[in-house]
């Protein structure tokens, strides 16, 4: 937290990964040098862990119901990903 002046502990945005909270990012922290209003976003812990068995479940179910295009490199899109 020694990188911002400000920071509201209550998010103004949340989404299924993560929440979004308003700053003042402090000025020795900030690319102009100045005080600067952010807006930064919190991932929830062990979201990681969550995305890739999602990711896991989508790959089941296209590889198990035919439903890959042709040439469609299943794996490496998911690394992509």
């Amino acid at each position: 937290m020694d990188n911002f002046d400000t920071f509201e502990r209550l998010p103004f945005a949340a989404a299924s990964i993560g929440q979004v909270h308003s700053a003042v990012l402090a000025a020795h922290a900030s690319p102009t040098g100045a005080p600067a209003r952010v807006a930064v976003k919190v991932q929830f812990p062990n979201i990681v862990n969550s995305i890739a068995s999602d990711l896991g479940y989508v790959k089941m179910l296209l590889t198990a119901g035919a439903l890959l295009p042709r040439g469609l490199f299943l794996d490496r899109t998911i690394a992509v990903m």
